[in-house]
């Protein structure tokens, strides 16, 4: 008599039951981690496109630098570019650029009525353009950048043409980021950073000092504050040693146009955040004033190839991350304008994405009369 199987034993459906449930488990492993490979890469995209946007737009208004129209100068408008630190410590970069009309609505329309009063300055500009109140621009335009520090790490941006009257950007009181003409190009910017290349700079190197007088084998590094003035006294930390180069020379040099300094190239840094302000992790020791390793909680948040992390309000340069322990670059304490200080435990770690550029500027005044050692 033969006998047929009609149906699996319980050994034979727990085994089917555990191969189902490892392969399943299997699948949704590498799904979670596709998943979070993809939305990782969306959103550093995302910062690659800010970044870029934002590079991009710098880009085009420092390549249209207005320096004047010729020497001496002869002109309506004095040319000035200067870059500076707020009182609140936020980064501030300043300058008047040409204007051109093609492409530009506001520009073709400003000056087509007599008696025009209003300026172009991000405020209600289409509607004064259509109504015919804006006033000819001149050709020529003041931009304002201005980076803001903790807690809001954001990047704003004004215009006002044509340059000067009570709207103009170079008036202390009219550089308040809470007023309507200043657009927020972007939030999550850890840092914003301007170097410049003077007559005397032969390394972008930053933990070379600005030298005037070099000794053998020293470098120069670039200027991080400029003024094309030179009537503001902003690097007073070098006053006291002279081989150090400083565009300083007199208060009265704001009304001296011959002896205007503009830069020859600039190097943009940028490092912007994934998300919110950036912070990624938090220190666990006292980190001093002359410290070389930091202790963190997680540095595998650290993300491999970061370079530059901040850490409360000081940047620092990476020099590798062993588990938990930081090692910071020599020289790489610091940087950007801030200070070496000594930061507690529990303090915040934030990281970003860096961007930088470097571009010739499109003409610069170079100094070479060695008068800013006085």
């Amino acid at each position: 008599m033969r006998y047929f199987r009609k149906a699996f034993t319980l050994v034979e459906l727990m085994v089917a039951i555990s191969l189902l449930l490892f392969i399943g488990s299997v699948i949704t492993a590498i799904l979670a981690r596709a998943m979070t490979t993809w939305t990782q890469t969306e959103r550093r995209m995302a910062v690659t496109h800010r970044g870029n946007t934002i590079l991009n737009r710098l880009q085009e208004d420092l390549l249209s630098l207005y320096i004047g129209g010729g020497y001496p100068y002869e002109t309506k408008y004095n040319p000035v570019f200067i870059c500076d630190l707020g009182a609140d410590r936020s980064l501030r970069l300043r300058f008047i650029r040409t204007l051109p009309l093609e492409g530009n609505y506001l520009a073709q329309e400003a000056g087509s009525l007599v008696g025009a009063s209003k300026r172009i300055d991000g405020v209600d500009d289409p509607f004064e353009a259509f109504e015919g109140q804006l006033i000819s621009t001149a050709g020529l335009s003041e931009v304002c950048y201005i980076h803001k520090g903790e807690p809001d790490f954001s990047l704003y941006r004004a215009v006002n043409a044509p340059p000067g009257g009570e709207t103009s950007l170079f008036t202390e009181k009219n550089l308040s980021t809470d007023s309507p003409r200043f657009v927020k190009l972007s939030s999550s910017v850890l840092l914003l950073s301007f170097q410049f290349w003077t007559s005397y700079t032969d390394t972008w190197d930053t933990k070379h000092p600005p030298l005037l007088y070099k000794r053998a084998n020293e470098k120069s590094g670039p200027l991080l504050l400029w003024d094309s003035t030179r009537s503001r006294d902003s690097s007073s930390v070098y006053k006291e040693d002279f081989r150090k180069y400083r565009l300083f020379k007199d208060s009265s040099s704001a009304s001296d146009l011959t002896d205007d300094v503009f830069p020859r190239a600039v190097r943009i840094v940028l490092v912007i955040a994934e998300s919110g302000d950036g912070t990624v992790t938090h220190s666990t020791r006292l980190f001093t004033e002359d410290s070389t390793i930091l202790y963190v909680r997680n540095g595998a948040m650290i993300p491999e190839g970061v370079r530059y992390i901040l850490l409360g309000d000081e940047w620092l340069e990476i020099e590798k991350v062993e588990q938990n322990s930081v090692h910071i670059k020599e020289g790489g304490r610091g940087l950007f304008n801030t200070t070496p200080s000594t930061h507690n435990a529990g303090t915040p770690v934030r990281v970003g994405i860096s961007f930088i550029r470097v571009f010739t500027l499109p003409g610069c005044l170079d100094d070479w009369t060695e008068q800013s050692s006085k």
